[in-house]
């Protein structure tokens, strides 16, 4: 222990004092201070004085006169004395019990913090042998889930040699027959090869497809939670946050506070979790600020982005002055939403106004025309909506044209589809394809044929319509497979749709074949190159 010397009062004399004493120092810090120090702040020593007073007592009694009185004044004061003395003794015992018992208390802390701190160590150990148990077992899975992958990709060695063994007994056997055989069994051997081929181009996207889709579930989910978190914690108080509008702040100390607030909203907008937005909404309302019709139709838009119908209706409703574009956002979020009847509720009511309809808002009505809900309702809005812009004089630009394209095909209105596309400045892929798949429909392979050629820019979807349309009827079936060995020249890559079309058009050619070997005929057929030309 550390130490202080300090100047003991008596006689001059210096000891060392410390803050913690043994029994033996006790006793003799007790004893100089008996022997030298006094118990006010002057006068002899406390021992002194008492052995002066019983000498004095001593003295008097051993006097053969009559002096009781004295003797009495000796004697109290001599046991008064004593008593003074008793008393710093009674306290200096009592300090060293007291200090005797702390020490002990503080060697058992000391020894349980010794004890605590052997089991932490210990404990630490085992943690360390634990992480790196674990660690070795990880690296264990890691390779055995990488040994995984490389057998799963391999195919079974047993079945590859049975299938060999199989085709090689079968060629065998072929090889005897007769030349109509043999030309059957060449056709086979093609169309095996393009199944194989397809199987596995649809198994490879099937997993690429599996993977992306896993990686929007997780996204989802974090979405979820986030919108979770944001909920609960918008329980507690519905005030904003001075962070959420606080990134709009730097270098514009004098902005208006509409032009703030109309910038945090299209932040929120443009961000991934616009919800975190709808605090903004929150603020506006306990404040009593007034929006104007900028800052009511974001918040609108806000609203619909995340999906809250009824809270955009109330914005919607609460607008002083409806524009076009606040009807246009309204109508355009409950047709995402498959409420056609409420959408086709607010065109009335915007006619009704006698606001003008733009391009924007008579194709959204097109598109309500073929959601497939009710048929007497919407079946005549393709033909409403081509009126009103035959009448009105609006600018019928590509978009507009695809929508009242799509609207007469779904509707069996094909013709009109076709009068609209043949007037068309420029024909996109989405209205050839839509026209393409409204003649296939009706059985008009010739028009959808041409229709396909005059398409400049094809993309696989283009294809796509083609390929399932001829895979239905077995007289058309080998030209879906001679389209889909042109779409993989021109290095388009198919996708399951492709692959179901293709599967189904080898069906339907199997299947014809079966019935003409019934009834003894032999199918004479040009595609005698499809093996050689799709198999590579």
């Amino acid at each position: 222990m550390l130490g202080k010397t300090r100047k003991v009062s008596g006689r001059g004399e210096s000891v060392a004092a410390n803050y913690a004493f043994g029994p033996a120092e006790d006793d003799i810090i007790i004893k100089h201070r008996l022997l030298t120090r006094t118990t006010t702040t002057r006068g002899e020593p406390p021992l002194k004085k008492l052995q002066k007073k019983f000498t004095s007592f001593v003295s008097e009694v051993d006097k053969e006169e009559d002096n009781n009185n004295d003797c009495e004044k000796l004697a109290r004061a001599f046991l008064q004395e004593l008593t003074t003395f008793e008393i710093p003794l009674l306290k200096s015992r009592a300090i060293v019990e007291a200090n005797v018992r702390e020490k002990e208390n503080f060697t058992e802390l000391k020894d349980e913090m010794n004890r605590q701190i052997l089991q932490a160590q210990e404990d630490i150990e085992d943690l360390k042998k634990q992480l790196e148990e674990s660690k070795v077992e990880r690296r264990h899975k890691e390779e055995c889930e990488a040994i995984r992958k490389l057998i799963a990709q391999q195919p079974p060695r047993s079945e590859t040699q049975k299938l060999i063994t199989d085709l090689e007994k079968e060629i065998a056997a072929l090889d005897a027959e007769n030349t109509a055989g043999s030309r059957l069994l060449e056709l086979r051997k093609k169309q095996f090869a393009l199944l194989l081929h397809v199987v596995d181009e649809l198994q490879n996207t099937i997993e690429e497809e599996q993977k992306s889709l896993v990686e929007e579930m997780r996204i989802a989910t974090e979405e979820l939670k986030n919108g979770m978190e944001d909920a609960s914690g918008g329980s507690e108080t519905m005030a904003i946050d001075h962070s959420l509008i606080s990134p709009f702040l730097q270098n514009h100390d004098f902005v208006p506070h509409s032009t703030l607030l109309s910038n945090a909203l299209q932040h929120y907008i443009n961000s991934d979790t616009p919800s975190h937005g709808q605090k903004i909404h929150s603020h506006i309302l306990k404040t009593g600020f007034v929006p104007n019709t900028n800052i009511s139709i974001k918040l609108l838009i806000l609203y619909l982005k995340c999906n809250c119908l009824r809270y955009a209706r109330q914005v919607f409703d609460d607008l002083r002055d409806r524009t076009l574009s606040a009807y246009n956002y309204m109508i355009g979020g409950y047709l995402r939403q498959g409420q056609v009847e409420e959408s086709l509720g607010l065109v009335h009511r915007l006619l009704m106004s006698g606001e003008k309809l733009d391009g924007f808002t008579l194709s959204m009505i097109l598109k309500a025309s073929t959601s497939g809900g009710n048929a007497a309702l919407l079946g005549d809005l393709g033909r409403m909506v081509h009126a009103q812009i035959l009448i009105s004089g609006i600018e019928k630009d590509d978009v507009l044209c695809t929508a009242l394209i799509d609207s007469y095909v779904k509707n069996g209105r094909v013709a009109y589809a076709r009068t609209v596309f043949d007037v068309m400045s420029e024909k996109n892929v989405i209205s050839s394809t839509s026209l393409i798949s409204g003649y296939i429909n009706q059985g008009s392979f010739k028009d959808a044929e041409c229709i396909f050629q005059k398409t400049l820019n094809k993309d696989i979807v283009v294809f796509n319509a083609m390929i399932e349309g001829y895979s239905k009827t077995s007289e058309y079936a080998m030209r879906s497979i001679e389209v889909y060995i042109d779409m993989q020249r021109l290095n388009f890559r198919p996708n399951v749709s492709t692959f179901a079309s293709i599967i189904g058009a080898c069906s339907m050619l199997a299947a014809f074949e079966i019935g003409q070997q019934e009834r003894g005929i032999s199918k004479d057929t040009a595609c005698s190159w499809v093996g050689a030309d799709c198999v590579y």
